[in-house]
């Protein structure tokens, strides 16, 4: 078991009860009872199955807990700008981008789970790119999020430096 996922903590009261706590966003309590209710190969078993639920149920918590609201933007030749909902919890973002809506993603960035906004920079303009976003709570990544798509800005035509010259044309 990873010891980042789940610390478990193992209490004697002075009544004889048992507490077992995930001490990351979960807790879960067993009142087991008196010591002689049951032996201790039964109460190693219990431990067991409690402290597999609870890892389970964080896996499954992170995996579910999905981000929404993924946008981009083009906002020039070479930058798009991504942003996000922010997930309770979430220590950190990746984004991943791809040139295809449905295959191909790459992990480009990882920010702070205090952050929801990206800039992806040296791009090449007039192309679509496609991003997705995951967030990461204490090592455990959830799914990545549905696409959201940006085009980079054309390059503007070139302007010749001399401007045509309308003297010579006449009016009429």
């Amino acid at each position: 078991m990873d010891a980042g996922l789940a610390l478990i903590t193992f209490q004697m009261t002075h009544r004889q009860n048992y507490i077992i706590t995930l001490k990351k966003r979960r807790s879960i309590e067993l009142i087991v009872g008196r010591m002689k209710q049951l032996r201790k190969r039964k109460l190693i078993i219990v431990l067991s199955l409690i402290i597999l639920f609870a890892v389970q149920l964080q896996i499954q918590g992170a995996i579910a807990m999905e981000i929404t609201d993924v946008n981009a933007v083009g906002n020039s030749t070479a930058t798009v700008t991504i942003t996000w909902s922010f997930a309770d919890g979430a220590t950190e973002y990746k984004i991943y981008r791809s040139l295809s809506e449905d295959s191909g993603y790459m992990l480009i960035a990882t920010v702070p789970g205090t952050k929801n906004k990206y800039d992806d920079s040296g791009l090449t303009a007039a192309t679509t790119y496609y991003y997705k976003v995951s967030a990461v709570f204490d090592d455990v990544e959830s799914e990545l999020s549905d696409a959201a798509s940006a085009t980079t800005k054309p390059v503007a035509p070139e302007v010749p430096e001399e401007p045509y010259k309308w003297a010579n044309v006449p009016v009429g």
